[in-house]
């Protein structure tokens, strides 16, 4: 039986990604570049330690960058684990969403009842306590007049704060009726040393009532839940209790993890569990949100020196063509070496996937956005006449023609964004709006804050 479960997990799958999935290795990093089937291969990675190895599947954590992601990732385990096992209780999310569970089930006598704040969430909050947070002194000393910016830039200091594990801050004792006590955390005190210009000591009062805000009103942010959990973790009483609970450690993007996640998984793994990393220092994209590439490097140089690591390349692309693969190569290999990681090229490794013509890959330049606008319109066009026979595309299951679902039209920013919508419209090319617009500079919105601070005299809200 054992045996027939090992060769339907490694059914269809290359040399480079059976070995991955079965390997004996403690640590394993797999360096997966684009359309390399990275997914599927955590997947019955994960498969291969329930059904093959008998790992529970409550002692496996799968971190993904994004739900969307964690959402395919349960999908295709199930898939994986339908004739042998089910997924269980197995957390297959986000580190933000671990991190709060982990919290509400370590120390419910604190955290029971905490909620997580999204973006617009917190940016509400910050405006509604914004006085008594104490923001207008860290507006002037910031030189920063817009009150929106002054939010987004205390915001990623106090970010970066939490991302590096560095968020210290001393809370007074609790009033009997803290929820309504909002001076309360006037008096909260931040301990990280961050300077002792106006500019810093403004910020430390800022950070400190803000982390006491979120406590009264009983609700973390995404970065502050993760440097909770890891404060409690240092804790060996906390530790052991997660360590005696999670075996197995799954984490995909590795290469965009920020130092406070990189301590939580060490924190995890220790010197017996079981890791598996997947990512490439390639596609690193989110430095401006505190990920940093050099962490993947380090456990790249730590798994190869240790006799229980190892590192797996992934080195097909089973998604591109070949003169995709060729300029992903080019450009992959003007990025500087980082931490000592080898960058080999991708290799074409979908035969049947080819370049039907030179304008698969293609630069365009133009003299203003709306002859770009326009130029786009006629290539989408083009790639889909208006009988809806559109050009030949295979996806995995056949040939079949392109569909207006298949073109993604990516913007750097939503400025010019009806100048797209309406060349696109103009041709009869349906637009679907994806994306998540930003609220607060709506049209709407703003009369709205402008009519309030009007009522309110609040001049400086109108400039």
């Amino acid at each position: 039986m054992a045996d027939g479960i090992e060769d339907l997990l490694l059914e269809g799958l290359t040399a480079a990604q059976a070995e991955a999935v079965r390997s004996r290795q403690r640590r394993l990093l797999v360096v997966a570049g684009a359309g390399s089937g990275k997914t599927e291969v955590m997947a019955r990675r994960v498969a291969w330690w329930v059904a093959v190895e008998g790992v529970p599947p409550g002692q496996v954590v799968a971190f993904t960058f994004t739900e969307k992601a964690a959402r395919e990732m349960r999908a295709r385990i199930r898939r994986a684990l339908a004739r042998c096992g089910d997924l269980g209780d197995m957390f297959v999310g986000t580190i933000h969403a671990f991190c709060l569970a982990q919290l509400r089930a370590l120390a419910p006598e604190r955290y029971h009842n905490y909620e997580v704040l999204d973006e617009l969430a917190r940016l509400a909050l910050i405006q509604r306590e914004y006085d008594l947070l104490g923001f207008y002194p860290f507006t002037r000393a910031s030189r920063t007049w817009d009150r929106y910016r002054a939010i987004e830039r205390f915001l990623q200091g106090y970010d970066l704060l939490c991302e590096h594990g560095e968020l210290r801050v001393e809370l007074p004792p609790a009033p009997a009726h803290a929820r309504a006590d909002k001076e309360w955390y006037r008096r909260a005190r931040l301990l990280t040393p961050v300077g002792r210009s106006e500019l810093a000591e403004a910020f430390s009062r800022v950070a400190a009532r803000y982390y006491a805000c979120l406590h009264l009103h009983r609700c973390l942010d995404f970065s502050t839940s993760q440097n909770e959990l890891v404060r409690l973790l240092e804790g060996e009483e906390y530790l052991a209790r997660l360590r005696g609970a999670i075996t197995h450690v799954v984490v995909d993007e590795c290469q965009d993890i920020n130092p406070v996640q990189d301590r939580l998984i060490r924190l995890l793994v220790g010197d017996s569990g079981h890791l598996l990393a997947v990512g490439d220092h390639r596609q690193a994209i989110y430095a401006w949100r505190g990920g940093r590439v050099e962490l993947m490097a380090r456990l790249h140089a730590e798994v190869t020196a240790d006799p229980e690591g190892g590192v797996i390349e992934l080195a097909e692309n089973f998604r591109s063509t070949p003169r995709i693969v060729a300029l992903a190569n080019a450009w992959a290999r003007t990025i500087g070496a980082t931490g000592g990681m080898p960058s080999p090229d991708m290799l074409h490794g979908r035969a049947g996937r080819r370049d039907e013509s030179p304008a698969h890959v293609a630069l365009m330049r133009s003299y203003s956005r709306q002859l770009e606008a326009e130029g786009i319109a006629q290539v989408v066009r083009a790639l889909v006449p208006g009988d809806g026979r559109g050009a030949a595309h295979d996806d995995g299951d056949g040939e079949r023609g392109l569909t207006y679902a298949d073109v993604a039209v990516l913007l750097r920013s939503r400025r010019d964004l009806a100048t797209y919508v309406e060349a696109l419209e103009r041709r009869g090319i349906p637009v679907v709006v994806r994306g998540s617009p930003q609220l607060l500079l709506q049209p709407e919105v703003l009369l709205c804050v402008a009519a309030l601070a009007l009522v309110a005299g609040r001049q400086e809200l109108l400039d």
